[in-house]
């Protein structure tokens, strides 16, 4: 189980600001020792369902609810560690053999480029535009994007999720938690992770 004691050490107390308290989990970004007073997120249990909220000001925006609690607080951290991601700055591409230059050279592993692949972020073309989704372990298909003109702009919503998509994975790893890929909680998450409506 994933505790808020798990969630200090994931995160790092000197980066990351955490509140536990009655009403629930807030957490906020750091510099310079500076708490961020503006963004952030709470994690709040009513119920028995665990609701995640984006702070901005002073206002709490719901993004997603979870039932299994150690899942809840562990993406509680990781939508924290997601908030300063810095994203890769790809110019223009030209052909598939560039594209996986530039990805590789980003460090980015989860993609496939014009295929469909179960556990990756892939780019396929449809028509005259470049489609990004995510194919997950067992070969469904969520999509992503569809309105790429270019291949080269289809590269980069590609590398921007594939980076995502790979520090999630990091981060279970990282943190040894025991994931139910067929649990309707991994199934909110990952609509939440790569922006996919219901």
């Amino acid at each position: 189980m994933f505790t808020v004691e798990n969630l200090k050490t994931f995160l790092g107390e000197e980066k990351y600001y955490i509140r536990e308290s009655s009403e629930g989990i807030e957490v906020r970004t750091k510099a310079k020792g500076i708490v961020d007073q503006e963004n952030g997120y709470f994690l709040k249990e009513e119920k028995s369902i665990f609701n995640l909220f984006r702070i901005s000001r002073d206002s709490r925006y719901k993004i997603l609810m979870l039932q299994n609690m150690g899942l809840a607080i562990f993406y509680l951290g990781v939508r924290a560690k997601l908030s300063n991601i810095n994203y890769p700055q790809i110019g223009d591409i030209h052909n598939i053999q560039e594209a996986e230059e530039v990805l590789n050279s980003n460090g980015l592993e989860s993609y496939s480029l014009l295929s469909l692949s179960p556990s990756s972020v892939c780019l396929y073309q449809k028509g005259s535009m470049f489609i990004v989704s995510y194919v997950n372990e067992n070969n469904k298909e969520f999509l992503i994007s569809d309105d790429n003109p270019t291949f080269t702009l289809g590269v980069r919503v590609l590398a921007n999720y594939t980076l995502i998509y790979d520090s999630f994975k990091k981060y279970i790893k990282i943190c040894d938690i025991d994931i139910d890929y067929n649990s309707k909680d991994y199934d909110t998450v990952i609509r939440d992770l790569f922006d996919i409506e219901e």
